[in-house]
């Protein structure tokens, strides 16, 4: 009776468990269902809305086309897909690639090129766009690039340079197969670099710095940020002003310099890359209707064609470059003052000679370099950044 009893509970408790089981396994297919359609309908919305930018972008490229040299510029398209390739992770680069790449396809089909250029130019602009995102993801896989520093803008720079380098090449080459160059190559390699450049120059730090939420509601000054960038509009308004033997026309740069530095050290992140999209804008509109420092360009002017690309290129790179630059000195004063505040109370009673002593074991205290090595070294390699505090007898 005892062993009828014990088998039957015995089957109770393991359909119990079946049942258990069988439900959990249930609610876990119900969950990958829904994270595989959530990641399908990711996959869609990137692929839309990249394909909606470019499109938008190639069109504005097309409007601000100088109508002497029948060149662009800059060209946007580059830096909004260079941009929100680096703004995606790195399994969906695959997916911005083929919506760049369908994007430039339909555009240049729309001005009436024929099919043999028009796949070489959308495979060059998705394929310059593939060399940056690999080269500013590299090998992380999972996380997205983002704009910070000093290092993460040299690494934007220099992938910046390998990408048109390799895009202009793909296109010159594909295009003198088809017979579509009649210049020398390497000027109408030339021509593809400079205007791919600097539309990612200008464009690309924007699109990275707008897609992070971390940037949006920074608390840096936004009143002073807003009046900064509406001098910024005010100057623009002034400098591409028919006249052009203005004196404010006579050195763009530095009449624009004091609004861009303004908002470069004084705004956040977002506002340092809004500034030099919003001027390349409005030079880069005011020159091809003959407007403003370089209107020269628009009547074939080849100096006054470089020169603007210079100044959007030098006012882009400068920008960005004044803002991290602070940043880090900021992060920098902010360690030092975190190291004095935390050394001994009884060091301002100390002789010089007994107070250095102190302070150069301390700062061996986290560094981990003796303190016999310190002379000669710099702040930055006293204070490194990640540096991991050990005790003076570790040496």
């Amino acid at each position: 009776m005892a062993r009828s009893s014990s088998g039957r509970a015995g089957e109770l408790w393991r359909r119990r468990v079946l049942r258990v089981n069988a439900g959990s396994s249930e609610s876990d297919s119900k969950r990958l269902i829904m994270t595989q359609a959530a990641r399908q309908r990711a996959i869609l919305v990137i692929f839309v809305v990249t394909v909606l930018a470019y499109g938008v972008s190639a069109q504005l490229g097309l409007q601000l086309i100088d109508p002497a040299r029948k060149i662009a510029l800059f060209w946007p398209a580059a830096g909004i897909a260079v941009g929100l390739m680096a703004s995606v992770r790195t399994r969906h680069v695959p997916v911005v690639a083929l919506a760049i790449f369908t994007a430039a396809l339909a555009a240049n089909l729309a001005v009436g090129k024929d099919v043999g250029p028009t796949l070489v130019l959308s495979l060059a602009n998705a394929f310059e766009a593939m060399t940056a995102a690999f080269l500013l993801h590299g090998l992380d896989r999972n996380d997205r690039f983002r704009l910070t520093d000093l290092v993460s803008l040299r690494r934007f720079l220099l992938s910046t340079v390998a990408a048109v380098a390799i895009g202009g090449g793909i296109s010159t080459f594909g295009l003198y197969l088809t017979g579509e160059v009649s210049a020398p190559l390497l000027s109408s390699w030339l021509v593809w670099v400079l205007g791919n450049g600097v539309g990612i120059l200008t464009l690309a730090p924007l699109i990275i710095v707008a897609t992070d939420r971390s940037y949006w509601f920074q608390p840096e000054r936004p009143w002073e940020t807003a009046g900064a960038i509406t001098v910024l509009g005010a100057v623009l308004l002034v400098v591409i002003q028919p006249d052009r033997n203005a004196w404010y026309q006579l050195a763009p740069l530095a009449v624009l310099a004091p609004p861009l530095l303004w908002i470069a050290l004084r705004g956040n992140t977002l506002a340092a890359a809004s500034a030099p999209a919003l001027t390349a804008l409005a030079i880069v509109a005011g020159t091809v209707h003959g407007l403003g420092p370089f209107a020269d360009a628009a009547d074939g002017s080849a100096s006054s064609f470089y020169a603007a690309q210079a100044a959007l290129t030098t006012a882009s790179i400068g920008s960005l470059a004044v803002h991290f630059l602070l940043l880090e000195l900021q992060s920098r004063n902010a360690e030092l003052s975190s190291l004095l505040k935390e050394a001994p109370l009884g060091l301002a009673f100390f002789d010089d000679e007994y107070r250095y002593l102190r302070i150069n074991d301390e700062l061996a205290s986290i560094n981990g370099i003796p303190a016999p090595d310190h002379l000669g070294r710099t702040i930055t390699e006293l204070l490194p950044v990640n540096a991991v505090r050990r005790s003076p007898g570790d040496r």
